[in-house]
């Protein structure tokens, strides 16, 4: 296809000619009909600002295409955190940031770094961030060096950092301390120690992304291994493979590929190394101490936290636990984890289990037990126990001590929980007299001595005679000798078999051929 005119001048003509686009056919056909409009998807901080500038700063103009609200909003967040405008207006910083052809961000460092280290040298700085000029490495100071040494592309920069220079004027001197809000404490005249040439760059590139200003992850990695690094605004970021930025615990970082193919973290294409000092003065507004909770293995403990943003900086024991605060952090654990987070007492799986039964075999208002239906509830049953067990003075909370029979008590329904032991008892007795534990799994069973059930005939049945008891009759060693939920039917044809195999084995116990004939016992049949 063909096209005149405008299409000539953005390949660069300066008059009327004709301008070619090579594709496939298959391109051709699946190519939009229109680009989408750069409003659309570009970031707005510099439109924020001019339309501030205008007195618009609503953007409450006849737009060919709306601006997204959500980027606007996110491009006037930007501009109160650098100090450009407040309550909708231009600041003198804003202002004079507005008349600096330049990204908002670099023109912003370059005015507040000019009063430090000179308008030449804050030119410098800032025309690394401002021209596409690169290493693989991401070691901006390198770069810096070769380019001063006339090294390829030193010439662009060279015009950059002039026409920066030129643009910042008596600019920084008009705004007044306002554009040193950020900047490390400023060296005093004639200090012997001033901004070396790395440090420079630091101060530039931190004053123009504070927000990704970072601090690696954990120690110095091993040759061939990856750098991580996490960001005040809390982003994962890594460093390219070879990288001698690798060593750095704080990195200024200037820009960042966020390449859908690069996995979770952001790949660092250019950063300087800086001192904790200036990250902590140049980051400062997003300095705090902050209250959290953190698990170590089972056990919730309260902690103060000094951050950086995202950035953890120091830890120490906190005061006590708010009941509440905890009760959150415990239900939201355990929906992560699952119920198995939680240490569960014999009597409380015995509980769940009962309960579990009565839902299947009644229904409501009997609540269900299984796993699912136990965490969409957690708000209800697990919440009040975390914040019954936390002390006023505790700073700690152990899964281990949580009441969790009480726990599940609560979802007990009234009044029919007054009927729980006639229903699912937990012990049921037995023709010798025992009280038997009744043991509820995937069906309710109970394990008890042949002896024990001689004349039993009918089998013991709960859940208002829903459910049989399957019964595991025991030897006198209490090994299973017969599973049943039949008794007539086991005295009949299973006891015959039993009897042959057991009474010269066990010869002091009572093995009567009709188990009719001897009433019902503990013990041997002396006893």
């Amino acid at each position: 296809s063909s096209g005149r005119g405008d299409v000539c001048k953005r390949q660069g003509r300066e008059g009327p000619g004709v301008a070619y686009r090579c594709c496939s056919p298959t391109d051709w056909a699946r190519a939009p009909l229109a680009p989408t409009p750069e409003i659309l998807t570009a970031d707005l901080t510099r439109t924020a600002l001019e339309l501030a500038a205008w007195g618009a700063p609503d953007g409450d103009l006849a737009w060919l295409d709306e601006p997204p609200a959500a980027a606007m909003a996110a491009a006037r967040e930007t501009l109160g955190s650098l100090g450009l405008v407040d309550d909708g207006a231009l600041t003198p910083l804003g202002r004079a940031v507005a008349d600096i052809p330049a990204d908002v961000r670099p023109a912003r460092a370059l005015l507040a770094a000019a009063p430090v280290l000179g308008r030449r040298r804050a030119a410098e700085a800032t025309a690394l961030l401002t021209t596409d000029l690169r290493t693989a490495d991401a070691d901006l100071p390198a770069l810096a060096r070769r380019l001063r040494e006339g090294g390829p592309g030193s010439g662009p920069w060279r015009t950059e950092a002039r026409r920066l220079e030129r643009a910042a004027g008596t600019r920084a001197a008009k705004v007044g301390p306002e554009a040193g809000r950020g900047l490390p404490s400023r060296p005093p005249a004639g200090s012997p120690h001033p901004p070396d040439a790395q440090e420079a760059i630091a101060l530039v590139v931190g004053l123009a992304h504070p927000q990704w200003i970072a601090q690696r992850r954990g120690q110095a990695p091993a040759p061939g291994s990856p750098a991580r690094y996490l960001t005040v605004a809390g982003s994962g970021l890594r460093l390219p493979e070879g990288s001698p930025l690798a060593g750095e615990e704080w990195l200024a970082v200037a820009e960042i590929d966020r390449s859908p193919t690069g996995g979770p973290e952001g790949l660092i294409r250019a950063a300087a190394p800086l001192g904790e000092a200036m990250a902590l003065e140049l980051a400062a507004p997003w300095l705090a101490q902050d209250h959290r909770v953190a698990w170590q293995g089972q056990v919730l403990r309260s902690e103060q936290v000094r951050v950086l943003g995202a950035i953890p900086l120091s830890r120490a024991a906190g005061s006590s636990l708010e009941p509440q605060e905890a009760a959150r952090a415990v239900v939201e654990r355990v929906r992560d984890k699952g119920l198995g987070m939680l240490t569960w007492s014999g009597q409380a799986s015995r509980l769940q289990a009962r309960l579990g039964l009565l839902h299947t075999h009644l229904g409501d208002p009997w609540p269900a037990m299984d796993e699912e239906s136990l965490l969409e509830r957690a708000q209800e049953w697990l919440a009040p126990a975390v914040m019954a067990a936390v002390g006023d003075s505790s700073s700690s909370l152990d899964l281990g001590a949580l009441d969790m029979e009480g726990a599940l008590r609560s979802l007990l329904p009234w009044p029919q929980a007054a009927r729980l032991e006639e229903l699912v008892p937990e012990r049921l007795e037995v023709p010798s007299g025992s009280l038997v534990r009744v043991e509820y799994g995937q069906r309710p069973r109970m394990e008890v001595a042949v002896q024990e059930c001689f004349g039993w005939q009918v089998t013991p049945r709960i859940v208002q005679g829903r459910v049989a008891v399957q019964l595991h009759l025991l030897s006198p060693a209490r090994r299973p000798v017969a599973v049943t939920d039949d008794l007539a039917s086991f005295w009949q044809q299973g006891y015959p078999q039993v009897r042959a195999e057991m009474r010269g084995r066990y010869p002091k116990h009572a093995w009567p051929e009709d188990p009719w004939q001897v009433p019902p016992h503990r013990g041997t049949a002396r006893r």
